[in-house]
């Protein structure tokens, strides 16, 4: 009749009929076969059939990964996966800090007119306005009037200059004397505070240390060995298997206890006896060998070589022979 009437409401064109669809509404797809306009599974903006994996775009907020659409990150408007860091475009008011979008930047990034946070200098504690204009500073370095970051002298762990006599606090082992921080040495026994600027005592299991307290030593005391397991220098007369030597100079370890470390014997076979492989004094005896010994379990000494032997007939009866060994 040559006049031209409304598509269907869910057709975005079509032909001889309004029914009958050549194209769809976003939110639609078209089925070829009856020219009709299905919907899309809910989350698809547009779809290329029924099914959540048929999407061809999503809505705001949603990203397309293999036909699907999945969630971008919470305040996120577009992203390219879902992961934490996957964001590429932010809700207003939030801004984007490597891919995750935040209220305000997290500490050493600073804002940008674009929205998004940059890193700063490693240099600088925290910045602002550039990546070098610095507003605090690391521990031992001194923000200078160009918001810059140096470093302190040395010895200086706070400093309001750069140079040796610029310092407000030392670092560990130095005292502070007239702005300049001079290394403290401490005899043995002792360590320096650098606090109260003198040599403290160390735990009394210790020669050399830093601090205090028995986790601290450097080096043993005598008479003390260091456990890794505790961190600590154990009095030798508390190790299990050891002693303190007769004339009181030396750890040494216990012969004849039935347990070896072998710190200082080959052997222990639980006795002191010589001639059984084992001496008394815990040496492995000539033509002997001794294993198995540890610290759970006591030595088992054998020949290293098996005996030599001689037969011999006896003279008056020939049924009887003699072994004689060595």
């Amino acid at each position: 009749s040559n006049t031209c009437e409304s598509c269907s409401f869910l057709c975005e064109t079509c032909e001889l009929t309004p029914l009958r669809c050549l194209s769809c509404q976003p939110g639609y797809h078209l089925d070829s076969g009856t020219f009709t306009c299905p919907a899309c599974e809910s989350s698809c903006k547009t779809c290329s059939a029924n099914g959540a994996s048929s999407c061809t775009s999503c809505f705001e907020g949603s990203t397309l990964v293999k036909g699907t659409c999945v969630k971008c990150p919470p305040n996120c408007l577009q992203c390219q996966n879902s992961s934490s860091k996957g964001c590429i475009q932010c809700k207003s008011g939030f801004l984007n800090e490597q891919g995750t979008c935040r209220v305000v930047c997290s500490l050493k990034f600073f804002e940008l007119p674009d929205k998004t946070c940059k890193n700063c200098l490693a240099s600088c504690a925290t910045c602002k306005y550039a990546e070098d204009f610095c507003t605090r500073c690391p521990s031992s370095t001194l923000l200078t009037k160009e918001n810059k970051c140096v470093t302190c002298y040395e010895s200086c762990s706070v400093c309001f200059a750069q140079g040796p006599s610029s310092c407000l606090r030392c670092k560990a082992g130095y005292v502070l004397q007239e702005s300049r921080c001079v290394k403290l040495v401490c005899p043995l026994r002792t360590y320096a505070d650098s606090f109260q600027r003198k040599c403290l005592p160390c735990d009394s299991t210790c020669l050399r240390c830093s601090g205090p307290n028995a986790t601290q030593c450097l080096e043993c005391a005598p008479l003390h060995d260091f456990n890794s397991t505790s961190r600590t220098c154990i009095p030798c007369n508390l190790r299990r298997g050891f002693r303190i030597s007769d004339d009181g100079q030396k750890c040494i370890e216990i012969c004849g206890d039935g347990i070896r470390f072998g710190a200082s014997v080959q052997c222990d076979d639980g006795n002191n006896v010589d001639g059984d492989g084992c001496s008394s004094k815990c040496q492995v005896e000539a033509q002997f060998q001794c294993l198995g010994g540890g610290p759970n379990t006591r030595d088992v000494c054998v020949p290293a070589y098996p005996p030599s032997f001689d037969l011999m007939q006896n003279p008056i009866d020939a049924n009887v022979i003699h072994i004689e060994f060595e």
